[in-house]
């Protein structure tokens, strides 16, 4: 009986890992051709598809924890992942959000150049 759970239950995994890494590959696509589309590197989208890439591995990782909650090492192991990997997504969304800010204000820097510029 509980093999057969065992069973289902890496299937079920199995079977989201592959829809996540779909999605991901969507996503990636759909950057690269934002890229090529402007001509220009646009970073927030990768951005994005590291953050989705690491939310998956969480998804992953804590449901294979799960099976691993009395044996120790290993499941002290994946927590120390699952941590990493949400400071990861914490990182990348930070620097998502900083680039986007700065995307709002580009004219920050350029209007010391100009005072710098007029004064010489």
């Amino acid at each position: 009986m509980f093999a057969g759970d065992a069973a289902n239950g890496n299937a079920a995994v199995a079977v989201l890992d592959l829809l996540l890494l779909i999605f991901i590959v969507v996503e990636l696509l759909y950057a690269v051709r934002t890229t090529i589309a402007r001509r220009e590197l646009i970073a927030e989208p990768f951005l994005i598809v590291g953050i989705i890439a690491s939310i998956k591995e969480i998804v992953v990782l804590s449901v294979k924890a799960a099976e691993d909650v009395g044996k120790g090492a290993e499941f002290s192991d994946s927590m120390r992942e699952i941590a990493i990997l949400g400071a990861l997504v914490l990182v990348l969304g930070l620097t998502a959000w900083l680039l986007r800010r700065k995307e709002r204000e580009p004219d920050e820097g350029r209007n010391a150049d100009e005072e710098d510029a007029a004064k010489a």
